[in-house]
């Protein structure tokens, strides 16, 4: 990290690599802070261990937001499993909006950028609500007073910008249009998005309710104390019968 301030060759380029590894530097502070209450670690000499039951059970009574044990929001209950095939769904959703947003762009010739920019130019010629906040935003993000003229040269026609109908945003309508050209080929990539993404998490999901099903609902690792899986009377029956058997 010192070689690449060093290694500057202006004060200013210094100053801005500093800047961003001490912003480096606080993040993976408070990645470290997240991963250890998520995953309820315990950092020390060097090693990293599992909470006891008991401290993980004083920090579920100080958090903010209570979830009774049994619940299935509970973390050993399968909540990281749900939140997997949620996470799992968005992505699926995003990869098949991207695909048809690839294929529109294959169709029309246009890249997908330059629809966004004019849609960006729109948005901030617009005197609505959405426009005022199109603008806020990006002044914030430009340091600019007016950051709409730096798409007007480029975007408005008026000024020979290269907006029109052609650079119009993908609607609903057209991704209806481009699954119904080529429904097999398109469907197909779809459900491929949902093997790869989804379906193993489904699975996953399943499986841990079945073995939730047939225990008391918890990893023995961090069960808590008086929620450990109790051996079944069946199972002490069979281990008497094979000692029977032995004599």
């Amino acid at each position: 990290s010192v070689s690449i301030v060093l290694g500057c060759s202006s004060v200013q380029d210094a100053i801005f690599n500093s800047l961003a590894l001490a912003f480096l530097v606080e993040l993976d502070n408070q990645l470290w802070t997240v991963a250890q209450s998520v995953f309820h670690l315990k950092f020390s000499f060097q090693q990293f261990t599992f909470r006891s039951p008991e401290e993980r059970q004083e920090a579920a009574q100080k958090a903010w937001l209570k979830i009774r044990p049994r619940s299935w929001l509970h973390r050993l209950h399968g909540a990281p499993a749900v939140e997997a095939c949620l996470t799992s769904a968005v992505f699926t959703f995003f990869y098949c909006r991207q695909f048809l947003v690839t294929e529109y762009s294959l169709r029309t010739d246009t890249l997908p950028m330059a629809r966004d920019m004019c849609t960006l130019w729109r948005l901030t010629e617009d005197d609505s609500w959405l426009g005022d906040v199109v603008r806020s935003v990006l002044r914030f993000i430009s340091l600019h007073d007016k950051p709409n003229e730096m798409l007007n040269h480029m975007c408005n026609p008026a000024l020979g910008g290269y907006c029109n109908d052609r650079f119009r945003r993908i609607m609903l309508h057209d991704m209806y249009d481009l699954i119904l050209e080529k429904p097999l080929a398109t469907v197909t990539n779809m459900v491929t998005f949902a093997i790869i993404l989804l379906i193993p998490q489904i699975f996953q999901l399943a499986w841990i309710l079945r073995e939730e099903h047939n225990s008391n609902g918890c990893i023995a690792m961090l069960c808590p104390r008086g929620v450990e899986e109790e051996p079944h009377p069946n199972d002490e029956h069979e281990a008497l019968r094979a000692e029977v058997r032995k004599l």
